[in-house]
């Protein structure tokens, strides 16, 4: 598997200073160098916790003592005065700012019983004993940590969690690469980043800045070596994921809430609540107009290009059709299909409030590919049905039970999008005359058995 966590260690221990003490952190923090991993030694949570975890991004992992001072302290302050359960609070809350600011393995060393520091951590909802793998945290006692206890956890724990696997293997040839471009970009100039600034301002780029930074993803990208993950680490259980889960992963996958987006940028994908009058079923806009023609910066309130989505009925979801693309799996878990026989215009300040989030490449891609073919399809005339019969054909119709949902249908041919569906038999013989009667057509009526009952022609 390799060193998959890289980068210095934080250690958060009122003994790990002292030189009076013979504490158990005095012999990790000497394992944890004798490792190759610098520590960062501190005797008490930072003064600002909320500005000092935003810069924890690069760190391997997390020591931290769960009951700072207990042995008494030098500091006048503390020293006899706060009692262990405001303590105790502290450093939960503590906990809570990392895991919300970045991810990185959390050791707890403690000398209580684990049960104790397991139930402040649960009540605070930053553990969860029934499903080990989901935590990030670690909770052992400062003796069960040393002679490389310490570094087998954190290998057992990467190697029984896919997720922690395949981001630390990313993240390690995203760091080779990152470096990689740097480096080399500073050896050319160190005036780099100006040098492609400058070239899109000349070529009237309405976002220099926008093409700086897909310059850096772009290189960063062609320069990460093919990913390597090893088969074993990632099929690691033994139950397959639930439907539920994988929805929620594609979704992840290919869309991003608005909450994770730039308010000042617009881009095709972006999806918004449809509100207002006359929208029928419809329940979603999705912007396919082009990036350079919605820069703000260009224009303070450009016109948006909608196509209208709606929730997809099953049948629509496994169907290809002409006009419209279904999109799975977004709005946890449902599939939307986007109609292609209307365009909505509608002002970007008319919608910036009811954006959702963004449709990704390549699903966006395939949208805007498939409605410019829609938009493009040329129409042909007709060859008249005389050239093929001696008489005038009918339509087929067929009634029969859908024996799932206990209704009956009338389809018209095979095409399901021409369904019908009536709650009884006898509503669907009485309106087959207004249906199919209007301009003729023939309609099989089946049993159960879905064989042939009779033969209805008008």
């Amino acid at each position: 598997m390799g060193n998959l966590f890289n980068g210095p260690v934080l250690v958060i221990d009122d003994q790990a200073k002292r030189d009076d003490t013979k504490d158990t952190i005095k012999k990790l923090i000497r394992e944890i160098e004798s490792n190759g991993y610098p520590c960062i030694i501190y005797d008490d949570i930072p003064e600002d916790p909320e500005a000092f975890v935003k810069h924890l991004s690069g760190f391997s992992f997390l020591l931290l003592d769960w009951r700072l001072f207990e042995h008494g302290s030098d500091d006048p302050d503390l020293a006899g005065l706060v009692p262990p359960v405001a303590l105790g609070e502290a450093i939960v809350d503590f906990i809570k700012l990392v895991t919300e600011e970045t991810f990185i393995p959390i050791f707890i060393a403690t000398n209580e019983k684990n049960e104790k520091v397991v139930r402040a951590l649960k009540k605070a909802k930053l553990y969860d004993p029934k499903d080990p793998l989901k935590n990030s945290i670690f909770i052992k006692k400062k003796t069960e940590l040393v002679k490389g206890s310490l570094f087998v956890a954190l290998r057992k724990w990467a190697k029984e969690s896919p997720s922690i696997y395949a981001l630390k293997e990313w993240e390690r040839e995203y760091t080779k690469a990152k470096n990689s471009l740097f480096l080399e970009f500073f050896k050319i100039s160190h005036a780099w980043p100006e040098a492609i600034w400058t070239a899109a301002n000349e070529d009237n780029s309405p976002s220099p800045s926008d093409d700086l930074g897909e310059a850096i993803t772009k290189n960063l990208y062609t320069r990460m070596a093919p990913f390597k993950f090893d088969r074993k680490n990632i099929l690691v259980s033994d139950e397959p994921a639930s439907a539920s889960e994988v929805r929620k992963v594609m979704e992840g996958e290919r869309f991003i809430a608005n909450t994770f987006l730039d308010d000042t940028r617009i881009s095709p994908g972006d999806i918004f609540d449809y509100t207002g009058e006359n929208r029928g079923s419809y329940r979603y806009l999705l912007n396919i107009r082009p990036m350079c023609d919605t820069v703000l910066g260009r224009d303070p309130n450009p016109d948006l290009y909608f196509l209208k989505g709606k929730k997809a009925s099953k049948s629509e979801a496994h169907t290809e059709r002409g006009d419209q693309q279904c999109v799975p799996f977004l709005f946890n878990g449902k599939v939307i299909a986007f109609s292609f026989k209307d365009l909505v215009i509608k002002s970007w300040e008319d919608v910036k409030n009811d954006r959702k989030g963004r449709l990704l490449e390549p699903y966006i891609t395939r949208v805007q590919q498939k409605y410019g073919l829609f938009i493009q399809r040329q129409g042909l005339p007709r060859a008249p049905w005389q050239a093929y019969f001696d008489q005038k054909p009918v339509d087929e119709y067929t009634l029969y039970k859908d024996k799932r949902t206990n209704k009956w249908c009338l389809e018209l041919g095979d095409s399901a999008a021409t369904k019908k569906v009536f709650s009884t038999k006898a509503i669907a013989l009485n309106r087959l005359k207004t249906i199919v009667g209007k301009k003729g057509g023939r309609v099989k009526v089946l049993k159960l058995d879905n064989t042939i009952q009779k033969e209805i022609t008008f």
